[in-house]
């Protein structure tokens, strides 16, 4: 369960910068899907369908490596000031 929430906390931060704190939702929403329409092939899940695996300690540390990157991702575009780029993208400090 932890590592299924360091998943989806990492595409939700990842999602915030690119997409913009409104829009966040939208891709844990579609992942979602895509992961319950194809990532399962029979009884096995496919290679790309992470959370669906069985937690090994190779799974867990890459899940914790995800995690570590999105949320510095997000906390290093969130110190970054207003401009047309960050604006573009969603990642411009609110005031």
């Amino acid at each position: 369960m932890v590592t299924s929430a360091l998943w989806w906390a990492a595409l939700g931060l990842t999602a915030a910068v690119l997409l913009g704190r409104r829009l966040a939702w939208t891709a844990p929403i579609v992942v979602v899907l895509i992961l319950a329409l194809f990532g399962i092939d029979g009884d096995q899940p496919r290679w790309w369908a992470l959370p669906f695996h069985a937690v090994t300690p190779a799974t867990a540390g890459l899940a914790v490596t995800v995690y570590a990157l999105a949320a510095g991702f997000y906390l290093w575009f969130a110190q970054r000031p207003r401009g047309r780029w960050t604006v573009m993208w969603g990642a411009a400090a609110r005031d």
